[in-house]
């Protein structure tokens, strides 16, 4: 076949464009890295007790791979559909944080929300709409 030429060029330009796309984000990581590193020592200096970052910024570290789903596909399981809330509120309790710290508590909330409705749209999670109420969580 006379484009096979062609079909190389483009096989090796996308190699070349995975590797740079991949140091890029190697190099993004570490920049995030050295910005927290940075915020965190500007905070120990900070007048006035001025606060520069948003608590609660890392939940994501917190947790393994695909962890906090685990953790809440478990307590539905055990308890059967259960709102944002209270699923953030059991996962909390496991993992031995203060569920009292109601910033701690909405800041699990908003993630994991995030992360079941990416289940849901997986098909691995339902949600059940409420109308004025907070929307519940099933296994399949």
């Amino acid at each position: 076949m006379a484009d096979t030429h062609v079909f190389s060029a483009l096989e090796y330009k996308r190699s070349q464009i995975e590797a740079a796309i991949t140091e890029y984000e190697d190099r993004l990581d570490r920049a995030r890295a050295d910005l927290e590193h940075v915020v965190a020592a500007m905070e120990l200096f900070a007048p006035d007790g001025k606060r520069l970052m948003e608590p609660y910024r890392n939940l994501p570290r917190l947790f393994g791979p695909r962890e906090a789903v685990n953790l809440c596909k478990d307590a539905l399981a055990k308890g059967g559909p259960l709102p944002t809330r209270e699923l953030a509120t059991r996962v909390m309790l496991i993992k031995g944080m203060d569920v009292g710290d109601i910033e701690l508590l909405t800041a699990m909330t908003r993630r994991l929300a995030q992360a079941l409705y990416a289940q849901s749209r997986r098909k691995s999670l339902k949600a059940i709409k409420r109308p004025g109420r907070a929307q519940l969580w099933a296994l399949p």
